[in-house]
């Protein structure tokens, strides 16, 4: 019986500069995947963030209706998450107008953390210091505390009444966008979303690049 002879082949392993290589590259592409990784983050936390503001607007206008009370659409001006000595706005709240007063009608609702309403007139005409329409305060003049807010805050507010329609003297506008992304000519970022609110039926239409 014959027995055949293997010869042993070493295995042959990376070498060091190999190694580096290889690491490079990971490297380079986890480089090119990092903004896409935070363009998509914005642009969920904008959806997001979007779905909110006209949920929120549509169940005002619905609450008065159904209530036939009017109903109050306060927007906030909160502490920003990135830098606690500015504020942005970021988030909104309903309130019952009953004979004794105003009653939350939900929780407050709060942007995520990266997306913020412009506070531009140009973008954001519900923001527009000048409108005699939407009245303004603050946490402190209103003595309605937020969660993990207190009273440190400052709104914007108008209504919704019992027919549908609004006490906004004409038809406005809020633009939605990432904080960090970059501005465009024509818009606060180059991602944006917006919402017009009729002021004589209250509805609500939705704009978007």
């Amino acid at each position: 019986m014959i027995a055949l002879l293997r010869k042993n082949i070493p295995t042959r392993a990376f070498s060091l500069v190999e190694m580096l290589v290889v690491i490079s590259i990971i490297a380079i592409l986890a480089g090119f995947s990092l903004p896409a990784m935070n363009q998509i983050q914005s642009a969920t936390a904008l959806s997001s963030a979007s779905e909110s503001l006209v949920d929120q607007l549509k169940l005002a206008r619905q609450q008065a209706v159904t209530r036939n009370r009017p109903v109050e659409v306060r927007l906030y001006q909160l502490p920003d998450p990135s830098d606690a000595s500015k504020k942005a706005w970021r988030g909104l709240q309903l309130f019952i107008v009953e004979e004794d007063g105003l009653v939350a009608a939900e929780r407050p609702v709060y942007f995520p953390a990266q997306v913020r309403m412009a506070d531009s007139a140009t973008y954001s005409s519900l923001l527009d210091q000048s409108r005699v329409d939407v009245t303004q305060g603050s946490g402190a003049d209103s003595g309605v505390t937020l969660p993990g807010v207190g009273g440190n805050y400052n709104y914007r507010a108008f209504r919704f009444r019992p027919d549908g329609s609004t006490s906004l003297a004409s038809s406005a506008f809020a633009t939605l966008y990432p904080g960090n992304a970059p501005t465009s000519g024509s818009a606060p970022a180059q991602n944006w979303f917006a919402v017009q609110i009729d002021s004589l039926t209250g509805a609500v239409q939705t704009f978007r690049p």
